[in-house]
């Protein structure tokens, strides 16, 4: 933690503890003056900071931000990176215009208007300036669905990234885009509770596919998203990514498979790469 404290310190950090402490006001006056920013902080603050102003405004004022995910020591070869890249972008553009989407987790269908949100492709490519992404092998396409629109249900099979693992399924249910939830699941009642205090928290902000074949197994982290035809909800801000729905949270739901179709057009997972 001492190399931390110390760039905490020379950066006018007040604070920097073991759970990696970060002041909001402090990064919106700092990360714009850097050229790459990269934070190396937990699944809970990557999810926060990834939808954050402090985020946004250094992405506006040409940084480039990346956050490390998984160790560097697991790295892809390069070639493997580009491919995976390609594969979203392809996603990405299938997305682009779209109107409504369908989406399928075991015996579940949710459907989400999009009509006039842009489909956002993050990757490990964090060339450009005002780029942002996950390094080393991060993928997925998300986009934030029109706020009042998401009807339907979704099976969460995987993890509550930001919150936690998940012992047996967790079932979302969505009433014009607000979350009802059923049940006695611990996480659901975990997530209940912060409802209760969280404004904005119940809205379903985001939905995200994976387009990383290389991730084969679910280890209940931040990178499990990446998976290719894994499906994960947003819920809580999405005002960074094209929403206009604002709180001081943001957790992902994942469902380890997916069926999806695009404006009735079913969409093949597999045949990305």
């Amino acid at each position: 933690m001492k190399p931390f404290r110390d760039a905490a310190r020379a950066i006018g950090l007040r604070r920097l503890d073991e759970h990696l402490y970060v002041d909001g006001d402090t990064l919106r006056g700092v990360l714009p003056s850097y050229e790459v920013v990269i934070f190396c902080v937990s699944d809970a603050l990557t999810l926060s900071l990834g939808h954050s102003d402090a985020r946004l405004q250094a992405c506006r004022s040409g940084s480039r931000v990346a956050f490390l995910t998984q160790p560097l020591e697991s790295t892809p070869p390069p070639g493997e990176i580009f491919k995976v890249a390609k594969a979203t972008n392809t996603l990405r553009d299938r997305l682009r215009g779209a109107r409504k989407l369908a989406i399928n987790t075991s015996s579940s269908e949710l459907v989400v208007d999009v009509s006039g949100r842009d489909p956002l492709a993050l990757t490990s490519l964090v060339t450009r300036p005002g780029a942002w992404g996950a390094v080393p092998d991060y993928a997925e396409v998300a986009l934030a669905p029109i706020e009042s629109s998401p009807n339907g249900s979704f099976v969460v099979d995987a993890c509550v990234v930001g919150l936690g693992a998940l012992k047996e399924r967790l079932t979302l249910f969505f009433e014009n885009g607000r979350l009802k939830l059923e049940g006695s699941n611990l996480v659901g009642e975990s997530l209940s509770r912060m409802m209760a205090r969280e404004p904005g928290l119940n809205v379903l902000s985001e939905v995200g596919f994976g387009t990383n074949r290389m991730r084969r197994e679910f280890r209940r982290e931040f990178d499990d998203k990446k998976a290719l035809g894994s499906a994960h909800l947003g819920l809580g801000d999405n005002h960074t990514i094209g929403g206009v729905n604002r709180s001081s949270l943001h957790l992902d739901c994942l469902a380890k498979m997916c069926g999806l179709r695009v404006d009735g057009v079913p969409i093949d997972f597999q045949s990305l790469h």
